[in-house]
């Protein structure tokens, strides 16, 4: 089910995901009308089978993400951690990201 109102989104198992009030705040600076009118959602479980994985990190929180990931074990806790095998992933980040300090 898809509801252009809020891109809200069923999934077949059940639950409702959001995509556009929250991606809306920070890059389409609260502009409703820019949003996509339908969004899909994908898991951990289909990103990690991809013949290809390109991850782009260009935000501040980010930072977190790639340390974590980088120095941390892989674990269902961190989903984006259990990438870290994958045969052809490639990573694409700022100069503010790979910063230590900032």
């Amino acid at each position: 089910m898809v509801n252009d109102d809020n891109c809200k989104v069923r999934q077949t198992d059940g639950n409702i995901y959001y995509c556009g009030f929250v991606n809306n705040i920070g890059d389409f600076g609260g502009a409703l009308e820019d949003m996509p009118h339908y969004c899909v959602t994908i898991g951990i479980y289909e990103i990690a089978h991809a013949r290809k994985i390109r991850l782009g990190c260009f935000r501040n929180w980010h930072r977190a993400v790639v340390r974590r990931t980088a120095y941390g074990d892989a674990t269902s806790d961190f989903p984006v951690s259990l990438l870290t095998n994958h045969p052809d992933i490639n990573l694409k980040i700022t100069e503010f990201v790979a910063a230590l300090e900032g």
